[in-house]
């Protein structure tokens, strides 16, 4: 099990965990997950037992710190929230256009997806 600043984790009246991490003030779309020190505030990240013990077992299991771990999972999320949003746009778009495709052709683009 690894070592935690109690710094870190404090532990609430509920018995819930509160990872503290702390803002993104970059000017990028990305998150910097690696260099703390250029964050400004702190974030409070209030998860249930059950889903901290899994944040911690996969943090030990890769030699990882939780929190680091925390934000690269966070970071990923939004990345793949912020393309998924984007693909939903331009279809709404399409869609607002008239160009759609027939059932047909939408059943072939899922079974070749499955393939995949």
């Amino acid at each position: 099990m690894e070592s935690r600043d109690p710094g870190r984790f404090i532990r609430d009246p509920r018995g819930a965990r509160q990872a503290h991490t702390r803002s993104h003030t970059a000017h990028t779309d990305q998150l910097d997950t690696h260099c703390p020190d250029t964050y400004a505030e702190a974030v409070e990240v209030h998860f249930t037992r059950g889903l901290e013990a899994k944040l911690t077992h996969l943090a030990t299991a890769q030699g990882r710190k939780t929190d680091e771990l925390c934000k690269t999972l966070v970071a990923r999320y939004l990345e793949d929230e912020s393309q998924f949003l984007e693909a939903v746009e331009k279809g709404i778009a399409a869609a607002g256009r008239g160009e759609f495709i027939d059932e047909e052709e939408m059943d072939a683009r899922v079974e070749q997806m499955f393939k995949s």
